[in-house]
């Protein structure tokens, strides 16, 4: 009724299920509207979020930084987290705020970095808050939006936060999705802010909603079960087969038979150890495959996680 009062175009197009009333006063005739665009889209900075939406799928981008009159009491850990929905189901989802003061605990859990869709250092969180007061969080990510760009029913975002800037690092994320075929791409970069970092791993983390399922079909899967197939029986071939050889076909005794495998495992030993190294010297110093990496990919349907 406010509608017709203010002279503003109806927001529907079937009055068939109306009240009576509202019929009255607008009438059964469908309204003329104005032709809509294929996705409409908005970027509101002082909000802090990005969005995009067609008739059956929408993205949302949350980047911005917390209101200091507000004190961040409904502020989260979720600068460049992420929701996307596609063909009527939800699929990567923000599981909320769950409770406020009757449980601390649970309070503090939905409100952290790992509750969302973001990247997180070790166990650091993007914004500074204290698990006793849990209705304040003061800014520290500082997120930013680079770029924001809707061409046809394709949208892409650009944005970064420094919320890891006391381990020597700044957080990028990219995201192309295209509305109309269904497809989401998200790729993360942890870029260093100085020549001395710190921190063991990064985390991607996607909350899916309930029933979704992901599907990894990237081509590093393949790769690794390449590399599995390749080297696992050479192992069990060195581990088992040699032991058995030189006890059946050369005369060794038991003890001698295994003495000869002493080197093959020692070998393991020291390559796993400085595998595990050179990862850790990679990584403190900004490069290796732990400073980048594609986060997921989406495509319909069925929906699939790459």
């Amino acid at each position: 009724m406010g509608t017709a009062w203010l002279g503003i175009e109806p927001p529907y197009l079937d009055l068939s299920g109306q009240a009576a009333d509202v019929i009255w006063l607008l009438g059964r005739t469908v309204p003329n509207r104005s032709p809509q665009p294929p996705v409409v889209s908005g970027l509101y900075p002082h909000n802090g979020f990005a969005v995009a939406k067609s008739p059956q799928t929408y993205l949302l981008v949350r980047c911005g930084r917390i209101n200091p009159m507000s004190g961040g009491g409904h502020n989260h850990c979720d600068q460049l987290s992420l929701e996307y929905h596609d063909l009527g189901q939800d699929l990567v989802i923000d599981p909320g705020a769950f409770v406020y003061g009757c449980d601390p605990e649970a309070r503090n859990e939905f409100r952290s970095t790992a509750a969302h869709n973001t990247l997180q250092l070790d166990r650091l969180q993007q914004q500074a808050f204290e698990p006793g007061n849990l209705f304040a969080m003061q800014e520290r990510a500082q997120a930013h939006v680079d770029s924001w760009k809707v061409h046809g029913t394709k949208a892409s975002f650009l944005g970064s936060h420094i919320g890891y800037a006391s381990a020597g690092w700044k957080v990028v994320r990219k995201i192309h999705a295209d509305l109309e075929h269904g497809t989401l791409a998200v790729h993360d970069t942890a870029a260093p802010l100085a020549a001395q970092t710190h921190g063991a791993e990064f985390c991607g983390r996607l909350h899916l909603a309930a029933g979704v399922e992901a599907v990894e079909q990237s081509p590093r899967v393949y790769l690794l079960v390449g590399a599995s197939v390749t080297i696992n029986p050479c192992w069990y071939f060195c581990a088992d087969w040699i032991p058995k050889y030189m006890h059946d076909q050369r005369g060794f005794s038991q003890l001698d038979a295994g003495l000869v495998t002493i080197p093959i495992f020692l070998g393991a030993d020291i390559g796993n150890i400085a595998g595990g190294g050179i990862v850790k010297l990679l990584a403190a110093r900004g490069g290796g495959c732990g400073a980048r990496g594609e986060l997921s990919s989406w495509s319909r349907p069925p929906w699939s996680c790459l």
